[in-house]
């Protein structure tokens, strides 16, 4: 596999940073869907928990189970996409600050 060498100039570190930013906005966007749902479900548990378990079939908690399971993979791909990035963007700010725009392999 042949590693590609990129310029770390402003320009790299502007688009990387783009790039950050809508990853940010996925995740944080999952995130507070994923907070919504579990304050929902904890007032429902609390005020309708027999009206609850009467109603819902096996079938009707095998389909929500599969759509939590769904939901979760969604939001462990966004975080684990955020971070990496993030954490890719704070090495290549540093290396930019001490060394200005240099040519890198690997990027």
């Amino acid at each position: 596999m042949k590693t590609m060498s990129k310029m770390l100039n402003e320009e790299y570190l502007l688009k990387l940073a783009d790039e950050v930013g809508e990853c940010a906005a996925e995740y944080k966007m999952l995130k507070g869907k994923h907070n919504y749902f579990k304050q929902k479900m904890h007032y429902m548990k609390q005020h309708n928990d027999e009206k609850m378990k009467k109603e819902m079939t096996e079938e009707m908690k095998k389909e929500k189970y599969e759509k939590m399971k769904e939901f979760h993979k969604k939001l462990n791909a966004a975080t684990e996409k955020y971070m990496k990035l993030k954490r890719k963007l704070k090495v290549c700010l540093v290396i930019y600050e001490k060394q200005g725009p240099i040519e890198i392999n690997g990027l």
